[in-house]
């Protein structure tokens, strides 16, 4: 396991393996998978946010011009759609 972060109330685990291209969230109580977040490279870190169900990712990302610079991108998952 790389990296893991619980939700804000404690119902949430998001857990990524280096190996893996995946970030799963499962329900703590009953350890059911809830969803999950397919990357395009290894996931370094993810943080809930401390009050909403939405979660930021930062991942082994490549810049697509040269493949030897990082990207250094942070992702985020969850945010309700505008429906406006």
């Amino acid at each position: 396991m790389r990296t893991l972060s619980f939700s804000h109330d404690g119902r949430m685990l998001a857990s990524a393996a280096s190996e893996d291209l995946i970030i799963d969230i499962a329900e703590v109580d009953s350890g059911e998978k809830i969803t999950e977040i397919t990357c395009e490279a290894p996931t370094f870190t993810v943080a809930w946010h401390p009050k909403r169900p939405v979660l930021a990712f930062a991942c082994d990302d490549r810049d697509t011009y040269d493949r030897n610079r990082d990207a250094g991108t942070v992702k985020v998952f969850g945010l309700p759609s505008d429906n406006s």
